[in-house]
C-alpha cells in the first residue's frame, strides 16, 4: 500500500519550484501504461483505502490471473523494452513504423503461443493479452513517426523557459539594482 497524500506531496517537488510534473515528464513517463498492464495480466486494479485518517492506495484482486509471475515478468520486460522514454524518442519513416508495429505483434505472438505452458497462460486469453499489449505499444510506436516526438519537445521546452524567465523578472531575479 502507498500513501496517496506522500506520493501527493512528492510530485509537487518534482521540478524544484514547480507545482507539478513538467508536460515534458508526462509525455515520457510510462510508468502508468506499464502498471496497467502488470494490473491486467494480474487481474487487479488500484483501490483505495482509509485507515487511521490517511488514504492509501491498495491493489485488490478483481478478477482471473492472465499469466504467472514468470509469464507475467517475461511479457513486462518484452512491452517495457519498447514502451520506455529512449525508444520514443527514436526517428521512424513511415515503413519503419508499420515494420516494427508488424515485427513486435509477430515476436509477442510467437513467444506468447511458445511459451503459454510456462507463462501460466490458458488459452482463451493469448489472443487477448497480445490485443491489449499490442493496444499499448501501436500507439506509443506512432510517435516515433518523422521525429515528431522530438520536434515537440521544441515547443515544450520553449514555452516553459519563457515562462520561467518571466515569474523570475517578477520576483527580481534580473532586477537592476
Amino acid at each position: 500500500m502507498a500513501d496517496v497524500s506522500a506520493e501527493a506531496n512528492k510530485q509537487s517537488h518534482y521540478n524544484g519550484n514547480f507545482v507539478t510534473p513538467s508536460a515534458l515528464h508526462y509525455r515520457l513517463d510510462t510508468k502508468d501504461i506499464l502498471d496497467s498492464l502488470q494490473m491486467f495480466l494480474k487481474g487487479e486494479r488500484i483501490g483505495i483505502e482509509e485507515k487511521d485518517g490517511k488514504v492509501w492506495q491498495t491493489l485488490i484482486s478483481t478478477g482471473t490471473e492472465k499469466a504467472n509471475d514468470i509469464g507475467t515478468q517475461s511479457i513486462m520486460s518484452f512491452v517495457s523494452s519498447i514502451v520506455n522514454s529512449a525508444v520514443v524518442q527514436g526517428n521512424f519513416d513511415d515503413l519503419q513504423t508499420s515494420n516494427y508495429i508488424y515485427n513486435c505483434r509477430i515476436d509477442l505472438t510467437q513467444d506468447i503461443i511458445t511459451n503459454r505452458k510456462t507463462y501460466g497462460i490458458e488459452g482463451e486469453y493469448i489472443n487477448l493479452i497480445i490485443n491489449f499489449c499490442m493496444n499499448l505499444i501501436e500507439p506509443y510506436i506512432s510517435r516515433l513517426k518523422d521525429n515528431k516526438e522530438r520536434e515537440s519537445y521544441t515547443d515544450s521546452l520553449k514555452t516553459n523557459e519563457v515562462s520561467r524567465v518571466e515569474a523570475e523578472k517578477r520576483s527580481g531575479l534580473f532586477a537592476k539594482g
